[in-house]
């Protein structure tokens, strides 16, 4: 038991507490607050001997000199973390992978833009509903076609006038206007074209990218440059033949399709077609488009479709010059090539050159036999025009004299391992040519007319499809 003396004690130690306390904070504090202030002075003493032990620790003190003021307030653990995240992008950036995966980022290919539409007018889609095919389980009949109803004889004849019209479907041969040969429905527009081109001049100015020696000619070739305003779509369908007009003062750009149309593309032109118009001359695939250079203003189209025309520009006339019969539908003109000024070789997919005289219109014109082949392409000699060259599918190259012609006994020839796909002279001397042929070969042949000997030379040509 406690006596008075150990009360009195206790009374004492109070007072002394709060006295001392009152003279720490100049205010009055109860016995309460004396005691937990005792107890945190306590725990900030331990924590700063704690510290203080931690401070013997070198890693934990370059640790907090390299991660301090970020990381305040973290564990242990959360610094060593942090130490080796900063670790390991020191060693990247020493790798400098971060600047490689820029660099790689950098060179990835952008998307590229949807190129605007650029060209003739778009036909509109009907909106017929197409008939959907029924099979004969669907239509209740045997496979046989036994329960199939007979055409009456009104259907019989109706389905051979359509083939009859189908073999024969060539456009009238005229001499028609060129406007009437334009199907879409901008019409004003393709007349005002048709006028421009009406007034367009055969010869232009003095200076041309094709004039002066071989280098100055290749040095500007090299400044070429293709742009958005370069490219239109002439045609709807596959193109077939392209030429460029000599005019000077107008890029024109003719094209040949697989279904007998023949775009013309008046490059500089502005307006909503960017220039480009196309016509319906021909009911087939027109392969072979001349210019005739005594007369730069008339075009020679030859088709599919067995016929010879001419479009003259300025007139704005097309007119046939020559074409097979009705019999005769499944004759086609594959190549043409101008004799001389009224005269031109037409080469058939039966084995024949035609000579066809412009300036009359004849039944039976004059045939020469040269090959048992489809005639793929027919030149002529620029200086010596009685001699001409063909070339056909079976693979050779034939050269012919018009003055002595025997059917199938040329003067020379040579052989390809395919079908041959072009064929020309030098334009200048004549006296090599150059073929093209379906092996991927581009072959240089040179010849003398003394002695008729043929060299040869390959050079091998990107395949399709090798970029």
């Amino acid at each position: 038991m406690m006596g008075p003396k150990s009360d009195e004690r206790t009374v004492k130690n109070t007072q002394t507490i709060n006295s001392s306390a009152h003279v720490a904070n100049g205010d009055r504090i109860s016995t309460r607050s004396s005691v937990a202030t005792g107890s945190s002075r306590i725990t900030t003493e331990g924590a700063c001997k704690v510290k203080k032990e931690k401070d013997f620790d070198p890693c934990l003190i370059k640790m907090e000199e390299e991660l301090a003021p970020d990381f305040v307030g973290l564990s242990d653990y959360e610094r060593m973390i942090q130490q080796n995240i900063a670790e390991k992008k020191k060693l990247l950036d020493s790798l400098e992978i971060l600047k490689v995966k820029d660099e790689l980022i950098a060179m990835k290919p952008q998307p590229v833009k949807k190129a605007t539409y650029r060209g003739i007018a778009k036909e509109q889609k009907s909106d017929e509903l197409v008939v959907r095919r029924r099979s004969l389980r669907q239509q209740k009949s045997t496979p046989d076609g036994l329960d199939l109803p007979l055409p009456s004889e009104r259907e019989v004849a109706r389905a051979l006038a359509k083939a009859s019209r189908d073999r024969d479907s060539r456009p009238p041969p005229g001499p028609a206007s060129l406007i009437d040969y334009y199907k879409p429905q901008n019409r004003e527009e393709c007349e005002m074209f048709i006028r421009d081109i009406q007034a367009m001049p055969v010869c232009g100015e003095e200076s041309s990218v094709w004039r002066g020696n071989f280098s100055r000619v290749l040095q500007r070739m090299k400044k070429m440059k293709i742009s958005t305003e370069l490219v239109a779509k002439v045609v709807p369908e596959r193109t077939f033949a392209a030429q460029i007009h000599p005019s000077l003062d107008k890029i024109l750009v003719l094209v040949g399709s697989k279904w007998g149309d023949l775009g013309i593309w008046y490059v500089q032109r502005k307006d909503k077609t960017s220039g480009a118009y196309y016509f319906n001359p021909h009911s087939g695939p027109i392969n072979c488009l001349t210019i005739d250079k005594w007369n730069p203003q008339h075009i020679f189209s030859s088709s599919y479709d067995g016929s010879l025309r001419r479009t003259d520009l300025t007139a704005g006339i097309v007119q046939e010059v020559h074409c097979y019969s009705k019999e005769d539908f499944h004759n086609m003109y594959l190549w043409h090539a101008h004799l001389d000024k009224n005269s031109i070789l037409v080469g058939t997919n039966h084995g024949k050159v035609i000579h066809v005289d412009t300036r009359a219109d004849e039944k039976n014109p004059k045939e020469y036999k040269v090959q048992n082949s489809n005639i793929k392409v027919v030149t002529v000699h620029p200086t010596r025009t009685q001699y001409f060259a063909t070339a056909s599918s079976c693979g050779h190259v034939c050269l012919w004299d018009i003055r002595k012609h025997k059917t199938n006994d040329p003067f020379t020839f040579c052989r390809h391992s395919k079908s041959i796909s072009g064929l020309d002279f030098s334009p200048v001397t004549g006296k090599s040519m150059i073929s093209t042929c379906m092996d991927n070969y581009l072959r240089f042949i040179s010849f003398n007319l003394v002695d008729l000997k043929v060299t040869q030379k390959s050079v091998t040509a990107p395949r399709q499809g090798d970029g």
